[in-house]
C-alpha cells in the first residue's frame, strides 16, 4: 500500500486539519510539500517581490527626479543641461534586473 504524503493540511471544512491526501514521492513527502520544493518556491516568489519593489521605486524616483529637473530648467535655465546630465548619470547607477 502507497503511502500518504505527511503533512497536515487545512481546508474550510475541519478546523484541526487532516493529511495531505497525495501519495508521498520522497521522503514522506508529496511534491508539493517536500522541504526543498518549498524552499524553491519561496525562493523564486521572494525574487519577484523583490524585482517588483525594485522596478516601483526606480520609476517613482524617476519620475521624482523628472519632475525635479523640469522645476530647475523652467527657474535658471543655464542650470537645466547640467542637472539633466547629473540626473541621466544618477539613474544609470540605479541596476535593475
Amino acid at each position: 500500500m502507497k503511502e500518504h504524503c505527511k503533512e497536515k493540511v487545512y481546508d474550510s471544512f475541519s478546523w484541526r486539519g487532516r493529511r495531505c491526501a497525495r501519495y508521498a514521492k520522497e521522503d514522506g513527502y508529496c511534491k508539493q510539500h517536500h522541504p526543498s520544493a518549498r524552499e524553491a518556491r519561496t525562493k523564486a516568489s521572494k525574487e519577484a517581490t523583490d524585482n517588483k519593489w525594485r522596478q516601483e521605486i526606480y520609476s517613482v524616483r524617476a519620475r521624482g527626479s523628472k519632475q525635479f529637473v523640469d522645476w530647475i530648467i523652467k527657474a535658471q535655465p543655464e542650470l537645466g543641461t547640467k542637472v539633466e546630465a547629473l540626473r541621466q548619470e544618477w539613474m544609470a547607477s540605479f541596476q535593475i534586473t
